[in-house]
């Protein structure tokens, strides 16, 4: 091997190590701001959700005997990012609106979560709104 050659192969790695470190920190960001995006800081009420996550993409009834629960499913990241959560966050709340639980990730979510929180029925987003007893 010549000494071209020799300073191609280490520029060729040089850009490959490059590539990779800006990807790596592509996915870092992707997963940061994917994970800030669906905090439900600030929602305390359905109201407050609407505000901040818009309507949701799906809406289940869950009924268990101390009452009537809501699980809001939020939305999965976009297309554009390489974050892959198994499901999108969901949001829980009471039958008068009020938030009462949350997770990150419903498919790989706790037991303990998926336990108190089985899906019901189905309900459309306007349908959930109008059960509601605060309305």
């Amino acid at each position: 091997m010549n000494r071209s050659s020799v300073r191609n192969n280490r520029c060729e790695l040089l850009q490959l190590a490059i590539v990779l470190v800006v990807l790596f920190f592509y996915w870092v960001f992707c997963e940061l701001t994917y994970f800030a995006s669906m905090q439900p800081d600030g929602v305390k009420t359905v109201d407050d959700y609407w505000k901040r996550f818009g309507e949701p993409p799906h809406v289940y009834e869950i009924v268990k005997d101390d009452g009537t629960y809501y699980m809001v499913f939020g939305r999965l990241p976009p297309f554009w990012s390489v974050v892959v959560p198994s499901s999108p966050p969901t949001y829980v709340f009471d039958e008068n609106g009020v938030f009462v639980d949350w997770c990150a990730d419903k498919g790989d979510g706790p037991e303990e979560y998926n336990r108190s929180w089985p899906l019901g029925n189905r309900v459309e987003p306007a349908e959930f709104l109008a059960r509601l007893k605060h309305q």
